[in-house]
């Protein structure tokens, strides 16, 4: 666990970045309150031994399935099959377990399990600001936490190879890694590139970026209400990791069934809401969303 200062920083990306999204611009001024955040993902060890009832679980069941020869990547439906038996447990189906990777990010987890997790141990999760800010490790202005040198296989396990197809595995994992395999970021957090998508708390809108900028400088945000957002069903704001170089922004309904995984905080103010509320010490649970635990890397990298 380590303490994130509070502080104002260049949330998104400029337009003029050629792999930026269209929802992850334009980089607008936010500041946040300081909070504790663990140094790790929670791992299959932390979650096996300590979560919430079963009854409070919603497993899930999609599987990343590298197709045999490449295929266009305008279906994501091309790698990924609704696995029946597939759940945090058994992270490629039934057959699967998780022997030799209890220090593994536990995968494989809704968004409502990491939830359930943050709230049973008395934490939540982190908002979109809160995390990118942890993320960047105290850098501003850089492409990446370790600055603007490029990605290579010994600074974070992303895809390697032809997506989605071949995955040479030069970082030498073909699927999710240890959560201290690489190093960590300048505030001392590992993982933050890379291995796994992480959950946040925010209620997603496309817009919410350019509706921020309009405010000038955002303090606190914990993105838009859940009467502004897409409506017909909940979509969730996922931060995912700074793989080449850029926050990256997902819109998966609970439908979706992405699998998100809690990161273990300790006890200190935390509300029991998932969405922050403005105190003076935050304390957050960093879940992340690994999509299975397999090679479920897209085209742009990363678990």
């Amino acid at each position: 666990m380590v303490w994130i200062p509070g502080g104002e920083f260049t949330m998104g990306s400029a337009a003029s970045e050629p792999m930026a999204h269209p929802d992850e611009v334009p980089a607008h001024r936010v500041r946040v309150d300081g909070f504790y955040m663990d140094t790790t993902e929670v791992t299959n060890a932390q979650f096996t031994a300590e979560r919430p009832p079963a009854d409070e679980l919603v497993p899930a069941s999609l599987v990343f399935t590298p197709p045999r020869a490449p295929v266009p990547l305008d279906d994501a439906a091309r790698w990924w099959s609704w696995t029946r038996g597939a759940s945090w447990r058994h992270p490629h189906g039934p057959e699967s377990n998780l022997t030799g990777k209890d220090d593994h990010p536990v995968v494989q987890v809704s968004w409502d399990d990491a939830v359930a997790y943050a709230k049973w141990s008395g934490k939540r999760l982190p908002t979109e600001a809160e995390w990118e800010l942890a993320a960047r490790g105290g850098l501003e202005g850089k492409r990446f936490f370790w600055g603007d040198e490029p990605v290579t296989p010994k600074r974070a396990n992303i895809f390697q190879g032809h997506f989605p197809d071949t995955n040479a595995a030069e970082d030498g994992y073909e699927t999710t890694s240890p959560v201290r395999a690489f190093a960590a970021n300048g505030y001392g957090l590992y993982g933050m590139a890379g291995n796994v998508w992480e959950w946040c708390a925010d209620l997603y809108r496309p817009d919410t970026y350019r509706k921020d900028a309009e405010k000038g400088l955002v303090v606190n945000p914990t993105g838009p209400e859940a009467r502004d957002a897409r409506a017909a069903r909940r979509l969730l704001s996922l931060r995912r990791h700074l793989l080449l170089g850029l926050p990256r922004r997902r819109e998966d309904g609970d439908d979706a069934r992405y699998r998100p995984l809690a990161r273990r905080l300790p006890l200190c103010r935390v509300e029991g809401s998932a969405l922050m509320r403005r105190q003076p010490i935050q304390v957050i649970s960093r879940p992340a969303v690994t999509v299975v635990h397999s090679p479920i890397r897209d085209p742009i990298g990363g678990y």
